[in-house]
C-alpha cells in the first residue's frame, strides 16, 4: 500500500486510482464505487495514522476536485487552487473532508446539501419515504413498502450523515439551505 501511495506522490502525473488501476478508468471526475461504498471513510482513517503527505495531497486533491475536468485538475498541479469555491468537490463526505482538512467554508454548502433527506428522490410524491401499498400477485401477504428506500441509500445516507456531521461540526448551519436546481453540476449526487 505505502508504494501506491508513493506512486502517487511521486509522480504528481499519475493521478488518484491510477496507482491501483481500479480506482477510475480516466482520472478525475469519476465518483466511484470503492468511494461510496465506505473506501472514502478507509482514507480518512488511514490519513490519521500513516504520515504521508504526498498521498495526503492527492486525496485532498481528489475530495476537492472529484467533478473537474482534466485540464482542470492538471492546473492544480501547478497552482494548487483549483476549486477553492467548492465548485468542483466531490459530494458530501469527499467536501466534508475538504472543509475538514483546509477550513475554507465554501466546501460546507456542498457537504450539507447532502444531508437532504430524499437526495435525488425529492420528485417522489411525498419524498423517500412515500409508501405505496403491494398486494395481489406481486407479495405472498400484503405489504406497504417504501420504493425508494433500500439497504444501500439508507447506508450511504448514514455514513454521509455521519462524516458530515463531524468533520463539519464547527460549521454546520442552523437550518438546511434549499434543495439545488435540478441540473446542477457535478457527478454522481451521491456523498
Amino acid at each position: 500500500m505505502l508504494d501506491a501511495l508513493q506512486v502517487v506522490g511521486v509522480n504528481p502525473k499519475l493521478q488518484l486510482g491510477q496507482a491501483s488501476q481500479s480506482v477510475t478508468v480516466d482520472g478525475f471526475g469519476t465518483y466511484n464505487l470503492q468511494v461510496i461504498q465506505g473506501g472514502a471513510e478507509v482514507a480518512f482513517e488511514l490519513n490519521q495514522l500513516i504520515d504521508h503527505p504526498e498521498w495526503q495531497k492527492a486525496f485532498l486533491q481528489y475530495c476537492r476536485l472529484t467533478g473537474a475536468l482534466k485540464s482542470v485538475v492538471a492546473r492544480d498541479t501547478t497552482t494548487g487552487a483549483e476549486g477553492g469555491d467548492g465548485s468542483y468537490a466531490g459530494a458530501g463526505r469527499l467536501a466534508a473532508y475538504a472543509y475538514f482538512k483546509t477550513r475554507n467554508a465554501a466546501f460546507i454548502g456542498r457537504a450539507v446539501s447532502q444531508l437532504r433527506v430524499g437526495g435525488g428522490f425529492r420528485s417522489l410524491p411525498g419524498g423517500l419515504y412515500a409508501t405505496r401499498h403491494v398486494e395481489g400477485p406481486e407479495v405472498m401477504n400484503p405489504i406497504d413498502e417504501a420504493p425508494a428506500v433500500s439497504t444501500n441509500t439508507t447506508a450511504q445516507f448514514s455514513l454521509t450523515a455521519i462524516e458530515v456531521l463531524e468533520l463539519c461540526k464547527d460549521q454546520l448551519p442552523a437550518e438546511l439551505p434549499p434543495p439545488a436546481a435540478p441540473g446542477g453540476r457535478g457527478r454522481g449526487g451521491r456523498g
